[in-house]
């Protein structure tokens, strides 16, 4: 059997009383249970005791405590008052059982995801008739949490919810290719549900020149494979290894070996590419405003986030950039133009070896409530065949909360 506490806060001023109940209700009571009720900063009394609720029905001056009775069905009431001098306050107790257990998520594995990709799925919470705890976590590292409710500013690990809510769950594959696992565990309540977030086996290259020579034609280490793939005057068979940094690893190499031992016989009908190794993430950030105004920065480094491959295709790599942006009305202040975009040339735009990241900027006054979202477009080409051209879209937000 359960036990509950109600105390009755009593302020007395001048001719006044003010009487508040904590808590002001008590729902899912079962037979059995005990309610002890309190007096805090005076003495109240407590009234309206039903005898087919109770075992007692007696009035309680101060302090004491009353057992449900048995027998009741489930929704049965009884309203209870708490009184001192001119002042009193209601509650409503209630009888119940507790339902914790939502209905299946019914979430599924997700498949041949980027690395670094931030993936989502979502559910409505179901089956419950209280508020349950809610919470997230993932095998590995990397972003993992949930929004309530679609809120693109609110982001949770841990979290009360309730029926009808509806969870996002949003999860970052893992660092790298050849189906690598993530393994995310959503508990709502009593019920624990995972799926796995796997990456793909390949990169998706965007352009792919092949060899084109195949057996029985001869094949030579300098004159075919050194030249398709570079790697200079001096070179060894194991420069070629499949991932080494000349051979992409990509489903048309899938026959190269990645360590030694490798022959030449290997490297027949083997492709070279220019492609992001992997792909740009989407990218979000936010800050609070309540006390003073923020500037934000968001960026993105071909070093650092993406990388562009590979061998020769790579050596002599221009970008450029381009990008657009919304202001959601459903905030105060702000519009689209607020956002401004550079890079080390401060003329993102424009084709530029030198052009290797990109940062967007915004920023907002104290207590203001903005979200920026959008889209900025990475574009790739090899500074000598400028038609070898790769591109990749990805979303941004940044907002401002706190008023």
């Amino acid at each position: 059997m359960a036990t509950y506490n109600v105390t009755a806060n009593v302020v007395a001023e001048f001719n006044f009383t003010q009487v508040t109940l904590d808590p002001d209700n008590l729902d899912f009571l079962q037979a059995g249970d005990r309610v002890n009720f309190n007096s805090a900063g005076g003495t109240a009394t407590f009234s309206g005791f039903s005898s087919s609720f109770w075992t007692n029905s007696s009035n309680i001056s101060g302090n004491g405590y009353k057992i449900v009775r048995s027998g009741l069905s489930s929704g049965t009431t009884d309203s209870i008052t708490a009184s001192s001098g001119s002042g009193s306050d209601n509650m409503v107790c209630k009888t119940g059982v507790v339902d914790s257990t939502p209905n299946a998520f019914g979430l599924n594995n997700m498949t041949n995801i980027d690395p670094k990709a931030r993936v989502g799925q979502g559910f409505r919470v179901l089956g419950i008739n209280k508020g349950v705890p809610a919470s997230v976590s993932a095998t590995s590292t990397g972003d993992c949490y949930f929004l309530v409710n679609n809120s693109p500013i609110r982001r949770y690990n841990n979290y009360v919810v309730n029926s009808g809510d509806n969870i996002t769950i949003v999860v970052e594959a893992r660092h790298d290719y050849e189906q690598l696992s993530r393994t995310v565990t959503m508990t709502v309540g009593t019920r624990t549900e995972t799926f796995n977030v796997v990456t793909r086996q390949w990169p998706l290259p965007e352009q792919v020149i092949n060899l084109n020579i195949s057996p029985p034609s001869d094949l030579y280490l300098k004159k075919h494979i050194a030249n398709f793939f570079g790697g200079g005057f001096d070179v060894y068979l194991t420069d070629y290894l499949r991932g080494g940094g000349l051979v992409p690893s990509i489903e048309q190499n899938a026959h190269v070996p990645k360590t030694p031992p490798i022959e030449i016989s290997d490297l027949y009908d083997t492709s070279s590419a220019l492609y992001f190794i992997y792909k740009p993430p989407n990218k979000d950030i936010g800050a609070n405003t309540l006390n003073g105004g923020k500037s934000l920065e968001l960026s993105w480094n071909i070093v650092r986030d993406y990388n562009v491959g590979y061998g020769e295709l790579a050596r002599y790599l221009e970008y450029r950039y381009t990008f657009t942006s919304e202001s959601d009305q459903l905030f105060s202040g702000g519009s689209a133009s607020d956002v401004s975009i550079g890079s080390p040339t401060n003329s993102p735009g424009t084709w530029a070896q030198n052009n290797g990241s990109v940062r967007l900027y915004v920023s907002a006054p104290q207590n203001s409530e903005r979200f920026y979202h959008g889209t900025i477009t990475m574009y790739c080409r090899n500074a000598i065949d400028t038609s070898l051209v790769i591109s990749k879209t990805v979303d941004w937000m940044m907002y401002f909360y706190g008023s």
